[in-house]
């Protein structure tokens, strides 16, 4: 497999297909998130809403996040070709 220099726009970054289904969301990244993407956890808690396949519900079918501005700061760690990417593309391969 050859691995992108570039962004791809697969979305494997936001598919979850492991055993985790909680993405956890900080308070102050889920104050301007819509609550219907949210799922609360305990108190000062938060996650991403998942599908059943692990796919974030904020990616839409085009592989666009719907909340691109706002998304969660664990969002915004990864970046184009880094280990997180990369293990994301590789992961999800069958997927994507």
């Amino acid at each position: 497999m050859i691995l992108p220099a570039v962004c791809k726009g697969c979305g494997a970054c936001c598919i979850n297909k492991n055993d985790l289904k909680w993405v956890e969301v900080n308070l102050l990244d889920a104050i301007n998130i819509p609550e219907k993407f949210l799922q609360n956890g305990d108190i000062e808690r938060f996650a991403m809403k998942q599908t059943e396949n692990g796919r974030c519900i904020c990616l839409d079918n085009n592989n666009n996040c719907s909340i691109y501005e706002d998304r969660p700061s664990i969002c915004r760690t990864v970046q184009k070709g880094d280990s997180i990417c990369l293990s994301s593309l590789l992961s999800n391969a069958a997927i994507v």
